[in-house]
């Protein structure tokens, strides 16, 4: 700018030369009020590409020596001097997001380990085949209704379940802080191939001792897709004495609580025994005889280590005492055990008793309300 201001302009030079040198002033104080770098750099190369560009076109020119009248500003500016800062890379950890269930319009943390021992599982556990033509699987909807009735008040109805060695997810069934509620059937088992796979056969002719094996495949298959220590049975007819055969062999360190619906407790006699191997399997029938090896070994046996429900059916004539029209009282009872008694009626010629009848809610709403109440006080 200084060189421009020797030479000898014309008019019209000089007039633009004054319009560079304000440009210029303007620019030196925006420069130095700029904080930004490469703002900086951009207002000097622009404003240098067009002083380089006049000084060019002037310095040949034959005109008169321009009188500016404007100062030129000059400022001294300080040298940044760059410090190179070795590059770091920023270590940051990420917790791991926690997995939410939602259940009912309810959001909350899904459970690991630390519910191991809160909302255990129910199984409801079906009686005794009382007709050899009916199919295995009927068994699975003897206790329907109450589970039905469960899964309407918060309970998670985890369908049907048979003895099976394929594993699910671990876990899967618990991840909900929810009960679970899962009807089962002793009368299937597991066929496996030479090639490693396995096929599910209905075997319901089989002995007491043979489903309390199966059970244990059960109770074991549950708390494994529930995540639970223990489970809960709820038990009818012949699932009872299957339960109690299940802890004589295997103990009762996984089930927190049973409830024991119009059960066999010490055998079955008179016409009952007599007619029961006509319509019901050979094998059961011959263990269930109150005579019988099997019922005397668990009439022996210690009392059960966890707490027992016991709902007894009366009110139909059996003889010498009442009873459910197919377990009279005496067998029934338990003396360990909480007794309730559920009072109802027979049509023998109808083939309707309570025997069966007490599972259905809707006829007797006083043994699902014990039933429910018990497996919500666990």
């Amino acid at each position: 700018m200084n060189e421009i201001s020797k030479f000898n302009l014309t008019n019209s030079s000089c007039d633009k030369f004054k319009e560079e040198i304000s440009k210029f002033n303007t620019a030196v104080s925006e420069f130095v009020n700029e904080s930004d770098l490469d703002k900086k750099e951009e207002k000097i190369k622009t404003l240098s590409s067009e002083i380089l560009e006049f000084y060019q076109e002037s310095k040949e020119e034959l005109g008169e020596m321009c009188s500016v009248g404007i100062p030129i500003l000059e400022k001294n500016f300080t040298k940044i001097n760059l410090i190179y800062l070795e590059k770091i890379d920023p270590e940051i950890y990420l917790e791991e997001p926690e997995m939410i269930c939602c259940f009912y319009g309810t959001c909350e943390k899904c459970c690991d380990k630390n519910c191991s021992n809160k909302n255990y599982p129910v199984i409801f556990l079906h009686g005794h085949s009382v007709n050899k033509a009916l199919p295995a699987d009927y068994s699975l909807d003897a206790l329907a209704k109450i589970k039905g009735k469960l899964s309407e008040e918060g309970y998670i109805d985890a369908g049907a379940m048979i003895t099976s060695s394929v594993k699910e997810q671990f876990g899967l069934w618990g991840r909900v802080n929810a009960p679970v509620a899962v009807t089962a059937s002793y009368f299937f088992d597991v066929y496996r191939t030479e090639d490693g796979g396995e096929i599910t056969v209905p075997s319901k002719t089989d002995s007491i001792d043979t489903y309390a094996i199966r059970l244990r495949d059960i109770i074991e298959t549950v708390k494994y897709r529930t995540n639970k220590d223990k489970v809960i049975i709820v038990a009818h007819s012949m699932g009872g004495l299957v339960t109690r055969r299940y802890v004589q062999v295997f103990g009762d360190s996984n089930i927190a609580k049973s409830i024991f619906i119009t059960i066999p407790n010490h055998g079955i006699d008179g016409k009952v025994r007599d007619y029961c191997s006509i319509l019901g399997e050979k094998s059961t029938c011959e263990d269930m005889d109150k005579n019988s090896i099997f019922i005397n070994k668990l009439d022996n046996a210690p009392p059960l280590g966890f707490p027992v429900e016991n709902i007894i059916g009366i009110g139909c004539d059996m003889g010498s005492e009442t009873g459910d029209g197919i377990v009279k009282n005496s067998s029934q009872y338990l003396s360990y055990a909480a007794n309730y008694y559920i009072e109802g009626s027979c049509n023998e010629l109808g083939f309707d008793f309570l025997h069966q009848s007490i599972v259905d809610p809707e006829q007797y709403p006083e043994a699902y309300e014990i039933i429910n109440k018990t497996i919500r006080n666990v």
